[in-house]
Order: C-alpha cells, then sequence, then structure tokens
C-alpha cells in the first residue's frame, strides 16, 4: 500500500506530499500518501528574482491500490516565493489553476467531485503553504503538479527605492 510515514509538511523545510484524503469504506484512518515517482526543478534567474517552476509526479498501480482517489498536495514555499501558477495534468486532461472567489471555487470542486470527474482546487493556507486538492487520481496514471513561482534566489531582500 502507500507510505505511511509522518511528515512535516506544512512548515518551512517540509517536503511536498499528497496524502490521500478519506480511507476507503473499511480502512482505518491513517495517514497515506500517493507515492512520488519523481521531481524536476528547472528556472531562471533574471535580475534579482529567480523565475522556477518544479514538477512533481505521482502515481500509484492498480495492485497497490484499485480505486480513484481524491488526495491534498502540500507545497511549503519559502517566504521570499510567490505562487504564479499551478498545473495538474491526469494523463491528457491537463487543469489550469485559475483566480476565483472562494464560494463559487469550492462549489466548482465539489460538483466535479459529485460528478466522478477529475479536478483540482488551490487555496492558500499561510504565507508559506498552499493547498491543492485534487480529485479522480486513478490507478496506474501518473498526476504531475507543476508549480510555478519566483523567488529572490539568495534569500535577500529587495530595496524598495524611496
Amino acid at each position: 500500500m502507500f507510505g505511511r510515514g509522518v511528515y512535516e509538511n506544512s512548515r518551512p523545510g517540509g517536503l511536498a506530499l499528497l496524502q490521500v484524503a478519506e480511507p476507503a469504506e473499511g480502512e482505518e484512518p491513517a495517514q497515506l500518501f500517493v507515492p512520488l515517482k519523481r521531481s524536476e526543478l528547472r528556472g531562471e534567474i533574471s535580475g534579482p528574482l529567480a523565475d522556477l517552476r518544479l514538477t512533481h509526479v505521482y502515481g500509484y498501480s492498480r495492485e497497490q491500490c484499485d480505486r480513484t482517489l481524491e488526495a491534498l498536495y502540500r507545497f511549503p514555499l519559502p517566504g521570499d516565493a510567490a505562487v504564479t501558477g499551478v498545473t495538474v495534468r491526469f494523463g491528457e486532461v491537463e487543469i489550469e489553476t485559475r483566480l476565483a472567489e472562494r464560494e463559487l471555487a469550492n462549489a466548482e470542486y465539489e460538483q466535479a467531485v459529485e460528478e466522478g470527474k477529475q479536478a483540482a482546487l488551490l487555496t492558500r493556507e499561510s504565507a508559506d503553504v498552499f493547498t491543492l486538492r485534487i480529485t479522480g487520481i486513478q490507478p496506474d496514471q501518473e498526476v504531475r503538479v507543476e508549480t510555478r513561482y519566483v523567488q529572490l534566489p539568495d534569500g535577500r531582500q529587495v530595496p524598495v527605492p524611496a
């Protein structure tokens, strides 16, 4: 089954994880995670900013779990970083996050869950942590989460002219 380790995933220095939202009927509640297959970081530095693209690829086999899952992706950001976009890919399906009122976004996501569709909902927990709810994750299908963000490359504050 999935890894059952406990991780610090909501603090700076933590790990990006895809945690199963709810156990199946009859399963004992436990922290289950969709296995991380690979990570890739690309970017370029332009002036005082690093423009970065972090991709995490997750997936599980039908032998590990034979049901479609909903999971929570948590990615702790450095304090000087700002997310500029998130894309989730389920095989051929691609979902690009967009800005929407919280109530409307929640309603659209819940409707997708009820209809058995693949969907993603991005929310910000704090200045340095965001959570992405992903539904419709299927066995034997990779899920790619690409987070685009900008960050000061050396951790210093950029002076603001007076």
